[in-house]
C-alpha cells in the first residue's frame, strides 16, 4: 500500500478467509493474525488491535498506542484518522 501522507510504500500481505485473518508486516517483519469482527494480533508490535466493520467503515482500538482510530474504504482507497494523534492518512491498496 501507498501512503500519501508520508509519501511512502508498505508491503503488507492480507488473507482473510471467512471471518479469519491472515497478514504479514513486511516492514516489521512480523505476521498479523485474529478474526474480524474482533482481535486482531500484530506479532511485530506485541500489541492487539481491536477492528469492526460496517459496510465500508472500519473502526477500532489500537492496544499498543492507547488510541481509538476509523478507516473509511473507497474502491482501493482508504482514509484513515488516528484519534490519538488527530491526524489523517491516506492509503491507496493495490
Amino acid at each position: 500500500m501507498h501512503d500519501f501522507t508520508a509519501n511512502s510504500s508498505r508491503h503488507v500481505t492480507i488473507k482473510v478467509n471467512d471471518n479469519k485473518v491472515d497478514a504479514y508486516d513486511y516492514a516489521a517483519s512480523a505476521s498479523i493474525d485474529g478474526s474480524v469482527p474482533g482481535d486482531l494480533y500484530h506479532y511485530g508490535e506485541n500489541t492487539h488491535i481491536e477492528m469492526k466493520i460496517s459496510n465500508n467503515k472500519v473502526e477500532g482500538f489500537h492496544y499498543g498506542s492507547s488510541d481509538f482510530y476509523e478507516a473509511t474504504v473507497s474502491g482501493t482507497s482508504v482514509e484513515f484518522y488516528d484519534f490519538g494523534t488527530s491526524n489523517f492518512y491516506f492509503y491507496e491498496v493495490s
